[in-house]
């Protein structure tokens, strides 16, 4: 019906930063206790039916903070080499472009917004770096880079490849003489939302409380929610999803 996928969140997000009001110390400490959703939506033909907001609550579940728990709670960290004791207290999510209207008007059960909008980003990233661009940067940096040198720790392995796209494109605007923040401003900006998993989930994060209080349902209330509030009625008034032909979707034969 849909798809969440949760990443590593970076590590300074200005909107994000002054809602939990955490130092550096706090954020470095608490960091692993906050996901980005990075993919969230719904595909045909559940996306006719409005199941992009059943994906969206559905982060906020039960069964998605239990999951975590089971994956990442006890942990050793590979770089720090601590176990951060992680529980997942926040999501984030960003709108592809400018203003978002699928997080903007979701309501959970007890008619409170799932995803809070905090602002927006700056407007500044990689994506405008893609495809032949980037491989011709890449293949640049690889010949005037002596021995192929790299930032990356020590612990990520012996491999001497660069350690990700924004090293590989800083150091090809610096070998052109050129600015790598100036190039990197592209103007798109993207609308910041914070799910919160606890209702206290912004001093857990500033290590003033000692426990969370937690605010997540199961995926079967939630589930629920989402049929009467929106399903249904979408069902009948939009019939195009009963004719929905899975083999449109087929990339082969």
């Amino acid at each position: 019906m849909g798809l969440i996928g949760l990443a590593d969140p970076v590590f300074a997000l200005k909107p994000r930063d002054t809602v939990i009001g955490w130092s550096q110390q706090q954020r470095q400490e608490r960091l692993a206790c906050v996901m980005d959703a990075f993919v969230l939506g719904a595909v045909p033909p559940y996306s006719q039916l409005l199941a992009g907001k059943l994906a969206a609550l559905l982060t906020t579940s039960t069964e998605v903070r239990d999951a975590f728990a089971r994956r990442y709670g006890h942990k050793t960290t590979l770089i720090a080499g601590r176990d951060p004791h992680a529980q997942l207290a926040l999501v984030t999510t960003a709108s592809a472009l400018g203003r978002s209207s699928l997080y903007n008007r979701l309501r959970t059960p007890d008619g409170g917004l799932a995803f809070r909008p905090v602002g927006y980003t700056a407007g500044s990233g990689d994506f405008h770096f893609s495809g032949a661009i980037y491989d011709d940067l890449a293949a640049f940096v690889a010949d005037s880079t002596p021995g192929g040198s790299t930032h990356r720790h020590a612990n990520w392995g012996s491999t001497t490849s660069f350690r990700n796209r924004r090293e590989v494109l800083s150091r090809a605007f610096q070998g052109l003489g050129l600015n790598p923040k100036k190039m990197r401003l592209h103007g798109v900006r993207r609308q910041i939302f914070l799910a919160p998993l606890a209702s206290n989930f912004d001093r857990w994060l500033r290590q003033e409380d000692s426990h969370l209080d937690w605010a997540t349902r199961s995926t079967e209330e939630l589930g629920q929610w989402w049929r009467d509030r929106w399903a249904l009625g979408r069902a009948a008034s939009a019939t195009g999803w009963r004719s929905f032909d899975p083999s449109s979707w087929r990339l082969y034969t």
